[in-house]
């Protein structure tokens, strides 16, 4: 079972795309192959599923066959390989190990800087980058491994993705799914007929983080590719807003983010079409992975159709046009291949679904997701409803603010993205389907990668300023004093007191028994009387604690009876070990039954603690 699990994981991500691009595929870059194979992977899964289901030919029979015969496609394509030996493969590992460090020292390479001073700061803002998107990438990586033999835990997964999923796996079109196309559970199906068990979700649930992955990791291979440290920022960008608008949903089983993969593999594979110094006549392959993620976005959820069309018009200014412009012989190619590719993978499910609109037998999602952002916002006017999500999208608004002036300095394709795709997909969201930060995110890859570059524009700039202020010709002691004003006010901004104070009460918290101290303080929060604390328990950092504790190891009967005696207070609290020693857990357990101690918890998270409010004050003794 576990292994058909796996073997359903490689299916719907890599066996298909591997077939299929073994022809076209001439990336030099391990990173555009491998989301290449991805995303043919999906769409081709996608297509598969629903024309067998459609012939009502999916069964576990059929799609055991086809990965068969995939297998034995591998096996052909690649049989020369496999008569290679194992030096070879290894060369070929250490050459591409020997290019990625070639490219990763380029970013550093400053042959035109005669300033060391300038040198150095621009060294150490790349490191910053290089920083940023490793924090990014590790993020996405660490919740793939937590998530990982979890289940579906969110109502829409549940009670709607899901239960189409199955419905394919049962070789039936799924009812009741108005427009909403269905590539991710046509994909998830097949783990499920591998599998012949609707009912195990550990597998389909574990790829969804990986679709995160895959976009911060196109991110951060732009800017390596582009030799441009936009992109390490952008990674940062992507990562914080996806983190902040979407949380959890990161790793539930929803087609956002599958959608938002698919739309950045297209933007994705359009830069690196303009990097790759290869000949025209490789134009198709490209025209095919472009198309392909934009083509597979619109099947994986609406909003995918409004990316298509607004892509489609930087894919001419910035591919099509171009081979025009070069008298490519492949011009008419490309644009048939496009056309077709669309015309397969998109029309077929909407007209679907729009002839059984027509006919009364499904419904229009247009009306729900309207009257749902409407309920949202208390049925405000638009103007009104836009100023709400302005505040909800707090410093992340002015960042998309600043992209409007910025976009005049930056490269002409980034800029068409601001203009054509960012703002239409974030107004067009604002307007009609805010009732759920999810549905943006199509566009927050986009709006990061924008964002970052547009920054690094403006960082750039100050370079060029620092560059002609001759700053290296400065004394030393000057820096010094300006490094020390900038740690200072540093500080004060991010680093308040109060702030400090703060962490230190969370981490404070966090130590030896939480359990133990989430109760102790919460237990002790309505105390009016002066109290001491007898206890071997480490409380003396605990919020309210200080100067509160009588350290006692309860080893010793005569210790612990002196010990209460000479405690000279209003009220007395025992934190106990129950591992105590006995005369001393019998004398607890006595004064307990008389109710001259009163238990206040019980808890047995660390080590067995009882803490116990002694009900005569010590005065009176």
């Amino acid at each position: 079972m576990y292994i058909l699990g796996i073997l359903g994981i490689l299916q719907v991500f890599f066996i298909p795309g591997i077939i299929l691009l073994r022809r076209n595929n001439h990336q030099p870059r391990p990173v555009a192959n491998t989301m290449g194979v991805v995303s043919t992977s999906l769409v081709f899964n996608y297509c598969l599923v629903f024309l067998t289901t459609a012939l009502h030919v999916y069964s576990r029979v059929l799609l055991s066959l086809v990965i068969a015969c995939e297998f034995g496609l591998i096996a052909w394509q690649y049989h020369k390989e496999g008569n290679k030996p194992i030096d070879h493969w290894l060369g070929k590992i250490r050459k591409a190990g020997s290019a990625a460090l070639d490219e990763w020292t380029g970013l550093f390479k400053s042959g035109s800087e005669t300033s060391s001073i300038n040198y150095f700061i621009k060294t150490f803002y790349i490191i910053f980058c290089l920083i940023l998107a490793y924090i990014s990438l590790n993020w996405i990586l660490r919740l793939f491994i937590w998530n990982l033999g979890s289940v579906f835990n969110s109502f829409d997964t549940i009670v709607i993705w899901n239960r189409w999923a199955m419905d394919w796996a049962n070789n039936l079109l799924p009812g009741n799914t108005y427009r909403y196309p269905q590539l991710l559970p046509t994909n998830w199906s097949i783990i499920y007929v591998l599998m012949g068990d609707t009912s195990i979700e550990f597998f389909a649930k574990a790829i969804m983080p990986l679709f995160t992955f895959f976009i911060l990791l196109m991110i951060v291979d732009l800017g390596f590719a582009r030799k441009n440290t936009g992109f390490f920022i952008g990674a940062a960008i992507t990562y914080l807003a996806l983190k902040k608008f979407l949380g959890r949903f990161v790793i539930e089983g929803l087609a956002d983010l599958p959608s938002a993969f698919l739309a950045f593999s297209a933007i994705y594979f359009l830069f690196i079409s303009q990097v790759d110094k290869q000949s025209t006549e490789n134009k198709i392959g490209y025209a095919i992975l472009i198309v392909l993620g934009a083509a597979g976005c619109a099947v994986t959820k609406q909003v995918g159709l409004l990316f298509l069309l607004l892509f489609s018009i930087v894919y001419f200014l910035f591919f099509v046009k171009p081979l025009f412009r070069e008298n490519s012989k492949n011009k008419n190619e490309v644009i048939l291949a496009s056309v077709i590719l669309v015309l397969i993978i998109v029309v077929p499910w909407y007209l679907y679904k729009q002839v059984m609109i027509w006919h009364g037998l499904e419904k229009s999602e247009v009306q729900m997701i309207s009257t749902a952002t409407k309920q949202a916002f208390n049925y405000l006017s638009i103007k009104d409803q836009l100023l709400e999500i302005i505040k909800l999208f707090e410093k992340y608004f002015y960042l998309l603010i600043l992209l409007i002036p910025l976009s005049f300095f930056v490269e002409p394709m980034i800029r068409i993205l601001i203009l054509f795709v960012v703002f239409p997909l974030f107004i067009s969201w604002g307007i009609f389907a805010s009732y759920d930060f999810r549905n943006l995110a199509i566009a927050l890859p986009i709006f990061g990668i924008s964002c970052g570059i547009s920054l690094n524009h403006v960082f750039n700039s100050g370079f060029k300023i620092l560059r002609k202020a001759s700053i290296g010709k400065l004394k030393i002691r000057y820096y010094l004093l300006i490094l020390i004003m900038l740690i200072t006010m540093t500080g004060f901004y991010f680093f308040p007191y109060d702030l400090l104070q703060t962490r230190q009460l969370e981490e404070v918290m966090n130590t030896f028994s939480p359990s133990i101290n989430q109760k102790l303080v919460s237990a002790l929060e309505e105390e009016q009387n002066e109290f001491l604390i007898i206890t071997n328990y480490p409380i003396e950092n605990l919020p309210g604690m200080a100067g509160r504790k009588i350290g006692v190891l309860f080893n010793d009967f005569d210790a612990y009876q002196l010990t209460l005696q000479s405690a000279n207070i209003d009220t007395i609290y025992l934190l106990i070990p129950k591992n105590s020693d006995q005369k001393i857990m019998d004398d607890i357990y006595k004064k307990l039954e008389t109710e001259e101690y009163t238990l206040v918890f019980e808890d047995e998270s660390w080590i067995d603690y009882l803490f116990i409010r002694d009900n005569v004050s010590r005065k009176e003794k």
